[in-house]
């Protein structure tokens, strides 16, 4: 009874093993990968099913974020427009299953305004958003793309072109879409898993791989039952 059980908690403690290199596995492929699927391709249109456009004439109030799926179980794709200042003026979220194509109208009550946008394409994982696909477009002439954070002074050095243009005073800010969610979005980790997750997770396997070799040396130096 004794090796009996000896085996039974080896076996269970070499489970417990597998699934938590399975857990590291999945986060390294996050963490490296940098695109999460199943969303497959994403890109602008000014109609559904449309040809890809990266720039919009001037005075445009309806563009389409159009995205391909594939694999999905029930799987969580948030869709976020940022306008040339960075902020964000569509968000929505739905959940799919099996593969197909989205088609998501983004509709402004007024023009938007000139300038670079981004649109980014976001998949749930245990709870958390990552990073799946992201699309600059334009509306007018081409220009830097928009930063997601509080705008730069207007006086900057030619020789950066990350920082966003300056926006123009005749031209109207870009409206809130009329389908906008207003909730504050979940917290995103556009880098990857955390380093606290990674190495709770590696503290984890190294104990559990302790128990193992605990385990099977019992195991193996457990007295034979006489007959």
């Amino acid at each position: 009874m004794r090796r009996l059980r000896q085996f039974g908690m080896a076996l269970v403690v070499t489970l417990l093993f597998l699934a938590a290199g399975h857990t590291l596995t999945q986060a390294d492929s996050l963490q490296q990968g940098g695109s999460i699927r199943p969303v497959q391709k994403i890109w602008m249109s000014d109609k559904p099913n449309g040809a890809a456009l990266t720039i919009f004439p001037s005075g445009l109030k309806t563009v389409y974020v159009v995205f391909d799926y594939k694999d999905a179980a029930d799987a969580e794709i948030q869709v976020r427009v940022l306008d040339p200042k960075g902020a964000t003026i569509f968000l929505e979220t739905k959940k799919y299953s099996g593969a197909g194509r989205e088609n998501l109208e983004m509709t402004a009550s007024d023009p938007l305004s000139d300038g670079s946008y981004v649109t980014n394409v976001y998949v749930s994982l245990n709870g958390n958003l990552f990073l799946s696909e992201s699309n600059e477009w334009n509306v007018g002439k081409a220009s830097s793309a928009p930063q997601p954070t509080t705008a730069a002074p207007a006086q900057q050095p030619a020789q950066q072109p990350a920082q966003p243009a300056a926006p123009n005073p005749a031209s109207k800010p870009a409206a809130q879409p009329v389908n906008a969610a207003p909730a504050q979005p979940a917290v995103v980790g556009d880098s990857g898993v955390s380093a606290p997750m990674l190495i709770g997770a590696g503290i984890l396997v190294v104990g559990l791989l302790a128990l193992v070799v605990w385990a099977v040396r019992g195991f193996l130096n457990a007295p034979k039952a006489s007959s």
